[in-house]
């Protein structure tokens, strides 16, 4: 058992939490080692409790790690992009969905306020909407897209 997973997240508030059997256990370190080869569930957790969607870590049994073995489905899963950023009257969000399904965009300050929220309906495939920023102050705020498979967010500056 010498398998090792390095997890490397970005985004998100805070800091950091790493499961790799799906979210059932979570630990502080986003390294994992001593692992038997097999395919390994990798979620993460921020200080808000926003998680990543689930993606799949393969530990082969010749060479210990293969690295960057996630699925491209679960890559583009787990994309949600806002420009311009910085952006001034408006923005566009994308992010690509696999299913059909209903989805909430918010648009939140860094005390938690949400200053709107709308539901979307994603299409399979790039998904992409419009925010009008019109009478939105200068300042850092996070966009979130809560969806049936989890919780993504990024963060965007209005000047």
């Amino acid at each position: 058992m010498n398998g090792k997973i390095t997890v490397i997240a970005s985004g998100g508030s805070g800091y950091f939490n790493y499961s790799k059997n799906g979210g059932l256990a979570y630990q502080s370190s986003n390294v994992f080692t001593a692992l038997a080869h097999g395919t390994y569930t990798v979620k993460v957790k921020d200080v808000l409790g926003c998680l990543s969607l689930p993606g799949n870590a393969v530990v082969g049994p010749s060479c210990g790690v293969r690295e960057g073995d996630f699925s491209s489905n679960t890559t583009m899963d787990n994309s949600l992009t806002v420009y311009p950023n910085p952006a001034k009257d408006g923005a566009t969000v994308t992010f690509y969905s696999t299913t059909e399904e209903v989805c909430v965009l918010k648009m939140v300050d860094v005390m938690g306020r949400i200053l709107f929220s709308m539901n979307a309906e994603a299409i399979v495939g790039e998904n992409q909407f419009q925010m009008n920023l019109t009478g939105i102050s200068r300042g850092i705020y996070f966009i979130v897209l809560e969806r049936g498979e989890g919780v993504m967010q990024t963060k965007m500056v209005v000047e």
